[in-house]
């Protein structure tokens, strides 16, 4: 009976340790937390106004698609603690912020080091090499 209440006490102990050590970690370091704040994850949709239209399958000219290429205000924190904090309100005072082209790669504009890699990415797409060894 001592052994079996022994080993209960032991799985017990290390489960509040793990719970422990799993949630007091900040968000981006903790391999438990793997959302907050966000949609829930579903594959692509679009909306069109007819079934003809969505037959072209031509999303561009019609009023539910909005580009996001242009100009974005950016601002970079390296770590969390040091970003701007309440950022995504609507009345926050962006103005003092830097304007990058987006799409683009914010290393490329000036900010932080470029990641570099020997090897190709393995999401490029060989009829468009990024490197030499495509």
């Amino acid at each position: 009976m001592k052994s079996a209440s022994l080993r209960f006490f032991t799985v017990f102990l290390l489960l509040g340790l793990t719970h422990s050590f799993l949630y007091s970690q900040a968000d981006w370091e903790n391999p438990a937390v793997i959302e907050r704040n966000k949609e829930p994850g579903r594959t692509v949709f679009f909306s069109f106004e007819s079934k003809e239209q969505a037959l072209t399958r031509d999303r561009h000219n019609t009023p539910w698609h909005l580009s996001l290429d242009g100009q974005w205000h950016f601002s970079l924190a390296h770590n969390p603690a040091s970003r701007p904090t309440d950022f995504y309100r609507e009345d926050y005072d962006v103005s003092g912020w830097d304007l990058i082209d987006v799409p683009g790669n914010w290393e490329f504009q000036g900010y932080d080091v470029p990641i570099y890699v020997n090897h190709p990415f393995e999401f490029a797409d060989p009829r468009t090499p990024i490197t030499e060894l495509q």
